[in-house]
């Protein structure tokens, strides 16, 4: 499980906490992880999910995805916990961390959870990734 990070929870509370980080294989601020401190049920997941605006598309089997405005997905593996925003491509590349803090903390209010993410200095981050030519 990740460790909170630097920003102090958006909205409090006791009935657990996301977590969100830049997901490790990821160099373009697309794929982030939200991590929870309490266990998530599909069902659970699904219902904050749809009050944050997103619907449940076709997956494959062990996995649930979840669609959202633009292209925005979410991706929820109830065997290990996993949880992973992925951004859009299109959106722009220094509102990334922002967008997916945004993301995160709508999550995480539809499930009256409190909410932690990295304070990313993301902007160099992705002119290092440019340089190098990576891509996520």
């Amino acid at each position: 499980m990740a460790t909170p990070l630097t920003m102090p929870p958006i909205v409090p509370s006791t009935r657990g906490a996301l977590y969100l980080s830049r997901d490790g294989g990821c160099t373009r601020s697309l794929l982030w992880r939200l991590e929870s401190s309490a266990p998530l049920s599909v069902g659970r997941l699904g219902a904050a999910l749809e009050r944050a605006g997103y619907r449940e598309s076709s997956a494959p089997p062990g996995l649930h995805i979840y669609d959202g405005r633009g292209e925005d997905r979410v991706v929820f593996v109830p065997r290990t916990g996993r949880i992973q925003l992925r951004l859009s491509y299109l959106r722009l590349g220094e509102r990334r961390a922002e967008d997916a803090r945004e993301l995160g903390a709508a999550i995480a209010s539809a499930l009256s959870f409190g909410f932690s993410s990295e304070r990313a200095g993301d902007g160099d981050i992705d002119r290092a990734d440019r340089d190098r030519g990576e891509r996520t």
